[in-house]
């Protein structure tokens, strides 16, 4: 059954509003046919709040299909200087170490693409912390097309300071470590599952310019975790490190 503009509209608007209340909602009782019909929940729920930041993109293997969702406006965090208040997520949540991109020029809706292009409108790239908590009550064990609906769980984006010589980074021999109040959680060499962050982000920009009316200039893009998901109960202190290349640590409450 076709999903119904009522319905995805509903659901945008209580999405919104329990982003802002804090209340987790039971999961709505029908099915999502395929990701376009999550893709349209996340564009109403970003056409309602009205600002985005960026996106996050993410893929289960090499060569698995990669999923995307927006970073609503506000959700992005810089913290370069490793300084600032504590984070105010009032709740448990998933800790992601992640690499983030940011692209100082824009591609408007159906323009041509070259995988060149994408990577040459690249300004920088970052280590960066993804908190994850789903609006929904059944939270990671809902229907994964409800939590791509719910813009894949992402709560804040934490940018921490830029990577050097990101364009010659060989993925397979990162080492990356994170710990919460000093307790090492994850040390790994090579652990990102898609292998090749900038395949996913040639593939999101080819996505939006396709499907998603464009890619903005300024925008981040965030591109899945090298760390697994695991789950931190504030109040926390969240230290994350790509050994020798750059580090990020910051609390939350």
């Amino acid at each position: 059954m076709t999903l119904s503009a009522a319905d995805v509209h509903t659901v945008a608007r209580t999405l919104l509003a329990a982003r802002s209340s804090g209340e987790l909602l039971p999961t709505p009782p029908f099915a999502l046919n395929d990701a376009s019909d999550a893709y349209r929940i996340q564009d109403a729920v970003a056409q309602r709040h009205g600002t985005m930041d960026g996106w996050k993109v993410g893929a289960k293997g090499p060569e698995a299909a990669p999923t995307c969702a927006p970073l609503l406006g506000g959700t992005v965090l810089e913290r370069s200087d490793g300084l600032g208040r504590d984070i105010l997520v009032g709740r448990s949540v998933g800790v992601e170490v992640e690499i983030a991109y940011r692209f100082n020029r824009g591609f408007a809706a159906d323009s041509v693409v070259r995988d060149e292009d994408v990577l040459g409108g690249i300004s920088s790239a970052h280590i960066a912390v993804e908190l994850c908590a789903s609006r929904l009550a059944e939270g990671a064990k809902a229907a994964p097309l409800w939590l791509l609906a719910d813009n894949q769980m992402n709560e804040r984006l934490i940018l921490g300071p830029r990577l050097a010589s990101w364009q010659t980074l060989e993925p397979a021999s990162v080492a990356t470590r994170l710990a919460v109040d000093g307790e090492l959680l994850v040390s790994s060499v090579g652990g990102y599952p898609p292998r090749d962050p900038l395949r996913l982000v040639i593939w999101l920009a080819r996505h939006c310019v396709e499907h998603r009316g464009g890619l903005r200039s300024g925008q981040i893009i965030t591109t899945g975790s090298w760390t697994g998901m695991p789950i931190v109960s504030p109040p926390a202190q969240i230290s994350a490190e790509f050994a020798a290349l750059a580090s990020l640590a910051f609390k939350i409450s």
